[in-house]
């Protein structure tokens, strides 16, 4: 979570509002589904001190898997859900099916196949990986918030936005999805990208959309 900080705080000034930093148990001590009752917890918590519509919800790489397998788990449980998710350099499939990681493996400073291995088989352990709510590509994404999705064109893991947005728009979810000239994974964490702040821009106009 302390890594996310410094990105927390230029994502609140774009949408001028508070962002929390959520810290919840980590694999491989704390395997699935560890972090996702920890999130959905904090989002029933938030919703009751907040009230869902004014909760936007930001995840990055392997959060943006989380964000949308707890948001899913809300809905099946009649919660509310919150009014908007952003999606950064989405990582959404732990069987590494997307054809991006083998075609651009080596090519990205930030993650490459062998990493992504170490860290799926960390989380998921002795539970299928296309379990939706390990892997929400594979899953009913009916009923998820507006969803923007954004990612760098080059990046490794560049098809699983592709794909992730396909699948929400298969399920009529209101989706946009961009595509900047990077081949960094979760290019926005990075100040000194110009892509970074036109990546915020873009958030600030969908936060009032």
């Amino acid at each position: 979570a302390k890594a996310s900080i410094e990105y927390a705080e230029r994502l609140a000034n774009a949408v001028n509002a508070r962002c929390l930093v959520l810290e919840y148990r980590l694999a491989p001590e704390h395997p699935f589904p560890a972090s996702l009752e920890d999130t959905v917890f904090a989002l029933r918590a938030l919703d009751r001190t907040y009230g869902s519509t004014n909760l936007f919800l930001s995840g990055e790489s392997a959060g943006v898997s989380l964000a949308i397998a707890a948001t899913t788990q809300l809905i099946e449980s009649g919660d509310d859900v919150p009014a908007r998710i952003y999606a950064l350099s989405p990582f959404v499939d732990c069987t590494l099916s997307s054809r991006s990681i083998e075609q651009r493996d080596g090519e990205d400073p930030i993650v490459e196949r062998d990493t992504l291995a170490y860290m799926v088989s960390n989380y998921f352990q002795d539970n299928n990986p296309k379990d939706p709510l390990v892997s929400p590509i594979y899953g009913d994404l009916t009923g998820l918030p507006p969803i923007l999705i954004q990612a760098g064109k080059k990046e490794v893991l560049v098809d699983e936005a592709l794909r992730l947005a396909r699948r929400a728009k298969a399920c009529n979810v209101d989706t946009t999805l961009e595509l900047f000239d990077e081949r960094l994974h979760i290019f926005s964490m990075f100040p000194y990208l110009p892509n970074a702040k036109e990546a915020l821009k873009s958030i600030e106009r969908f936060s009032s959309a």
